[in-house]
């Protein structure tokens, strides 16, 4: 017997009614009863109030198109400069979609999280080069050897963590046209560009 005719067969015997919140069991034996409560603790199946008819899930294909759809959402967003809790958000969605219960790629999934990393150490080091250094329309170090140095050191590890990734090359790309805007024309130039590159 295939697996899809056992599960319509298991859920001809589970009849589930929703009336104010409480579930309640109608029919259905307790080893129905039990695999029902297994295929949901496992995210296989989930209750409804009420079945829609015509109504077709998406498939394992259609949410992993819609999650990368979500992430070059993402990276188009981020790339217009828009806030970036909205940037991670989006993010957030299509990794939902990678997920097992939905789209089960572990690779895209894998990809997707990387990319939001990279993109969160990113951010964080725009905005403490503006935190630390930017002073009236310039980058200024002078007296900022300690932030100079923690600057250094999340930078060389941005690269060192993303530096290989093919699918990571504008946010490498703004990270190197930021050091040299940071350091360029300074005593640090020359240590920055050796330790980061």
């Amino acid at each position: 017997m295939s697996a899809k005719r056992c599960l319509l067969q298991l859920f001809e015997h589970i009849k589930l009614l929703h009336i104010d919140n409480k579930e309640f069991t109608k029919g259905g034996s307790r080893g129905s009863r039990f695999a029902f409560r297994r295929l949901k603790h496992l995210g296989l199946a989930k209750p409804v109030s009420f079945i829609k008819e015509g109504h077709v899930e998406m498939t394992h294909a259609e949410h992993k198109a819609r999650g990368v759809l979500y992430v070059t959402q993402a990276l188009n967003m981020s790339r217009n400069m828009e806030p970036f809790s909205s940037v991670k958000g989006k993010f957030m969605e299509a990794m939902s979609r990678f997920a097992p219960e939905k789209g089960n790629d572990k690779d895209l999934l894998d990809k997707c999280k990387k990319h939001l990393d990279a993109l969160t150490k990113m951010h964080s080091l725009m905005k403490f080069a503006k935190e630390s250094f930017l002073r009236g329309g310039a980058y200024n170090l002078e007296g900022r050897f300690a932030e100079v140095l923690e600057f250094e050191q999340m930078a060389s590890e941005f690269f060192s963590q993303f530096l290989c990734d093919s699918f990571l090359v504008a946010e490498i790309h703004a990270v190197r046209l930021l050091i040299e805007e940071v350091v360029d024309g300074t005593p640090y130039e020359t240590t920055a560009h050796k330790n980061c590159y």
